[in-house]
């Protein structure tokens, strides 16, 4: 980002933007370091065996918003396939999905073999929201896909209004607009029940 701002003469802004940045991941971790237990959960990519590794993004945001990764001793450049067995033996109580992908929740309620897993039996499946803009991958607005995790794995700690406020706050200092609280609708679209 910093190059970007220096490239466009706006080096200010660029700074106002990784203030805000690390305020916001701070407050997160803040907020989720009060949970009574850590949830386990795995961001899966372009299928129902696909994870994010540990040197992904989507480990991070996983991190950050109060969860363990149960895939946090996969190495890959990338989402690595690890088996429909695997993912049964890991369990995991919470199932994340990358927007930008193919996969989508009904893919693991349509899985015969993985109808015990904990998130599935739960209905714990949610897709990372993408009404306009991923925030799951490594831009500025993955600060959003932190706190959007953490609403998710801890809704107690991270209210919805405490996500509304997030993106309001964001998308005006990123791009300058006020979007209104209506304009995403996260909450529909992206959890699945």
């Amino acid at each position: 980002m910093r190059i970007v701002g220096y490239a466009i003469g706006n080096e200010a802004h660029v700074e106002t933007i990784i203030s805000a940045f690390e305020q916001r991941l701070a407050w997160v971790s803040e907020s989720v370091a009060q949970a009574t237990r850590t949830p386990t959960a795995l961001v899966f990519g372009a299928d129902t065996s696909s994870v994010a590794g540990n040197n992904m993004i989507q480990a991070d945001i996983l991190e950050i918003a109060g969860a363990v990764n149960l895939a946090a001793d996969i190495d890959g450049g990338f989402y690595v396939d690890v088996g429909i067995e695997q993912i049964l033996l890991w369990n995991p109580e919470y199932i994340l999905i990358t927007a930008w992908g193919p996969l989508r929740p009904e893919a693991f309620f349509d899985e015969p073999r993985l109808e015990d897993v904990t998130a599935v039996r739960n209905g714990n499946v949610f897709m990372f929201p993408s009404d306009a803009e991923w925030w799951d991958m490594p831009t500025p607005l993955a600060v959003l896909g932190a706190v959007w995790a953490a609403h998710v794995l801890h809704p107690e700690l991270v209210t919805s209004e405490d996500l509304d406020d997030a993106v309001e706050a964001y998308y005006y200092l990123l791009h300058g607009v006020r979007l209104g609280r209506t304009f995403f609708r996260y909450h529909e679209n992206a959890l699945w029940r």
